[in-house]
């Protein structure tokens, strides 16, 4: 896969050889690697075996900071002749178009189907087409804390399925490092990890017992935590939103988030709109400095439970194993929580929790589809849930666009965080109930199982008596 630029003739070409690859080998997407008009001859010879001409498209008054000692190192000449100009002046092209024709060949080999490619060179635009991950790093926590800021960069720059290598490439990971990475790691949108031939193993099995199990669970957390992911890729497809942001771009107006040096003393971003993550980023630490904006109410996940945490400036204690994640009040978080894949996800039951801002309201939206149509296919089927909650009551309304089907997935979970008042009996559409339920008032959480949950996608009410 290695066109010159964008082409129909480049499209037809590449369109039989991929169709011709997965006859032989099927596959699902496509990887695109070492995608740089690069020239790897290290014997010196730059730009082409017979040298490049001595003109001013060569060798600018100016040379940018570009590697190397001319503008043609260990690449192309610069008045190479292309079908679009110059090289020069489409030579940052190069992976975007490389992508828009890839991206061109998976729809004739799935004419109905959603092309799935990785792109490592990238350009303005390339995230219509792709994801991206940030390249070669290092098995070291320098790298692991850069990895933050790479994927920020991306995700503003209108590429959001971005993310690091786990681990690191190049080099020999630590357990320590391992852990804490794929912690970090669970919340990149393109979650993966990948080292090169050289390093030694650093997939989760080779590690201790325990390394593993820790492992598993931040893995499992992001697993868990599925349904809402979706809906933040959905969210980003039509709105062009970030999906890992900084605190300020969440609180524009908030001193502290806004302030040019807050990235020294803190490493935390946030995952969408609502969820706030602070990883542990230095070896032998087993604390994290957080800062929370005082306009609104949050809470904490950590060690299987919520709880309400105070905003503004605070030290937490994360164990090796752990990595608590913060939740804006009003918001709400939709869970699977178990199988294997995302395919097995899918047949399982939903946990809703909602968490209650200071006047005991939230509201949330998921959106389902079937993961695999094409979203430009004319009638494209997919489901949205509106779920908004009072302080005493929480409404679901379940929409299905062109005959989408929601199928008989389940609610068997709502939990309702930060209820000031007793709640005694559910009236669930109509009916009272006074079992199914459980609510604690020293936690101020209420917790509802009851086995005649509506399922989920349909329109209903629950009222808290």
């Amino acid at each position: 896969l290695n066109p010159a630029v964008y082409t129909k003739a480049v499209v037809s070409t590449q369109s039989t050889g991929v169709v011709q690859f997965h006859d032989e080998l099927p596959f699902d997407g496509i990887w695109l690697d070492m995608n740089e008009p690069a020239n790897f001859d290290y014997h010196g010879t730059h730009g082409s075996i017979y040298g490049c001409p001595n003109n001013t498209i060569n060798f600018p008054p100016f040379k940018p900071n570009t590697a190397g000692d001319s503008m043609f190192f260990k690449t192309l000449c610069m008045d190479a002749k292309q079908e679009w100009g110059l090289h020069r002046d489409v030579h940052n092209l190069y992976g975007l178009t490389e992508t828009i024709a890839t991206f061109d060949s998976l729809r004739t080999l799935f004419p109905t189907g959603r092309p799935f490619i990785i792109s490592r060179s990238t350009f303005l635009g390339s995230g219509k087409y792709a994801g991206h991950w940030l390249g070669d790093n290092e098995s070291n926590w320098k790298h692991l804390r850069q990895s933050i800021a790479g994927i920020l960069d991306f995700n503003m720059l209108g590429i959001p399925m971005t993310g690091a290598d786990i681990g690191g490439f190049h080099g020999d990971i630590t357990e320590e490092l391992a852990i804490r990475w794929h912690q970090l790691g669970a919340w990149y949108p393109f979650c993966r990890n990948h080292n090169g031939i050289d390093s030694i193993d650093q997939d989760p099995a080779v590690f201790s017992e325990e390394a593993f199990e820790m492992i598993k669970h931040a893995i499992e957390m992001r697993y868990d935590l599925l349904p809402t992911l979706y809906t933040m890729f959905y969210d980003a497809h039509i709105t062009g939103k970030p999906i890992i942001r900084a605190t300020f771009q969440n609180f524009p107006l908030d001193d502290i988030a806004s302030d040019k040096n807050f990235d020294e003393d803190y490493t935390q971003f946030m995952v969408g709109e609502n969820i706030l993550v602070a990883p542990v980023v230095e070896e032998g630490v087993s604390s994290t400095n957080v800062y929370l904006p005082t306009s609104v109410t949050w809470y904490k996940y950590q060690s299987d439970t919520y709880s309400f945490h105070k905003s503004g400036i605070s030290v937490v204690n994360v164990p090796l194993g752990e990595l608590p994640y913060f939740l804006k009040g009003g918001s709400i978080l939709f869970k699977q929580n178990s199988g294997q894949t995302s395919l097995q996800r899918r047949e399982k039951p939903y946990e809703i929790v909602l968490f209650a801002n200071r006047n005991g309201n939230a509201g949330g939206t998921m959106y389902i589809d079937d993961g695999t149509t094409d979203v430009d296919e004319d009638l494209f089927k997919f489901g949205v849930v509106h779920v908004k909650m009072a302080p005493r009551n929480v409404r679901f309304h379940g929409l299905n666009h062109n005959g989408y089907q929601f199928g008989n997935a389940r609610i068997e979970r709502i939990i309702v965080i930060g209820i000031d008042e007793l709640v005694t009996e559910l009236e669930i559409e109509g009916k009272r109930v006074k079992d199914g339920f459980r609510f604690d008032a020293e936690s101020k959480t209420l917790k509802i199982d009851h086995d005649e949950l509506p399922s989920f996608g349909s329109t209903f009410e629950i009222v808290f008596v």
